[in-house]
């Protein structure tokens, strides 16, 4: 069974709607789903195992876990089902929808435009590039791409004044980004990260994806600092320069992003949750959220309930 929620239509072109999505499937059930649209779907929480009926090409069948996009530009009949057979999954996802008029579904198996727009393209050339053929990409830790979707979240749940264009904007990211990601550009290796003449974002882009993977523990500068081979200071003034945010103020919005995917997606008490995301008890767990989100942790979760009714 699938429950929408936060949803945005009557976006700008190219775009129909965008939506969070929760997707439960039973114990020994599978949830299947017609899609009649270009469409990318982003893995916020959760995993399960993804089919593509009638089709057995690349990526026919999939185990999807957070940071995975699937990108379906075809008709079809999509399977949702457990990891292990006969299991039961519960998935988190939010859901970009292609308006049909500007770009129509391509046939099951077939393969669109390879030609990676210039740098004038606009965001319906990037759309047809990035949804030319079936595709699971595992994005993982790319700071980039986590930071947008949730700031998309961010702008669906609180809707204030502005909200539609700045929505419009952050799919359009969302789409160049994927494009980016899928095309496979040859790796050319890391830069020296104890040169200070790297771009300042190489850094940064270094320390955010060491964060995202040590959430689950205490964040330390001295740490951050060695892992980039720079000083603590540098890294402190550097980081804060460029993102607004301190390292710390920017591992607390990390955990609280995590935080609400595990209140939506898992049934885990609030201290388990406040375990599992960093945060040294729940007392400091639930005023954090409260700081970042508006609402405690049993609230969220409240809404999430009462949204899918």
């Amino acid at each position: 069974m699938g429950y929408s929620l936060n949803r945005i239509e009557g976006l700008a072109t190219p775009f129909q709607e965008v939506h969070e999505q929760i997707v439960e499937v039973a114990p020994g059930i599978s949830h299947p789903f017609q899609n009649q649209v270009r469409k990318l779907l982003f893995v916020l929480g959760g995993e399960c195992r993804h089919q593509i009926l009638g089709w057995d090409g690349p990526w026919n069948e999939v185990h999807l876990r957070p940071g995975d996009i699937l990108v379906l530009p075809c008709r079809c009949k999509q399977r949702y089902f457990g990891v292990e057979p006969g299991s039961e999954a519960r998935v988190q996802v939010v859901r970009l929808s292609f308006d049909p008029e500007r770009l129509p579904p391509l046939p099951l198996g077939a393969r669109g435009k390879a030609t990676l727009p210039d740098a004038d393209g606009d965001a319906s050339a990037w759309a047809d590039y990035c949804l030319r053929e079936i595709r699971h990409l595992r994005a993982g830790r790319d700071a980039a791409l986590s930071e947008t979707l949730g700031h998309l979240r961010d702008e669906a749940e609180r809707r204030a004044p502005g909200f539609r264009p700045r929505v419009h904007g952050l799919c359009v990211g969302l789409t160049i980004l994927c494009a980016r990601l899928g095309a496979a550009e040859p790796h050319t290796g890391d830069s020296p990260t104890s040169d200070r003449r790297v771009p300042a974002g190489y850094h940064v882009g270094k320390i955010k994806s060491y964060l995202r993977s040590r959430l689950h523990q205490p964040t330390h500068l001295s740490e951050v600092a060695a892992f980039v081979g720079l000083s603590e200071e540098y890294v402190a003034r550097l980081f804060k320069s460029t993102t607004g945010l301190t390292v710390f103020e920017y591992a607390r919005r990390l955990r609280i992003t995590e935080a609400k995917n595990l209140l939506a997606t898992t049934d885990d008490n609030l201290s388990e949750i406040a375990r599992q995301t960093g945060f040294s008890s729940l007392t400091v767990f639930s005023r954090n959220f409260r700081r970042d989100a508006g609402m405690t942790p049993s609230e969220f979760r409240r809404e999430i309930a009462r949204q899918i009714g």
